[in-house]
């Protein structure tokens, strides 16, 4: 999990995370949830490093 729920989560008993999951993952069931959206664009960038003349 990337949100920023993870330390909510990372707090929680064994039990009670148990639950959020057990809870969520039902309504996904219950919905029929087949496809979530994340809307996340991941890039790579590079520079090229260019030295400079003395003058």
């Amino acid at each position: 999990m990337g949100s920023g729920y993870r330390g909510t989560l990372e707090q929680l008993d064994t039990d009670s995370l148990d639950r959020v999951r057990e809870v969520n993952l039902s309504r996904l069931v219950k919905e029929q949830v087949n496809a979530i959206e994340t809307n996340v664009i991941y890039a790579v960038a590079t520079k090229d490093l260019i030295e400079v003349e003395a003058q």
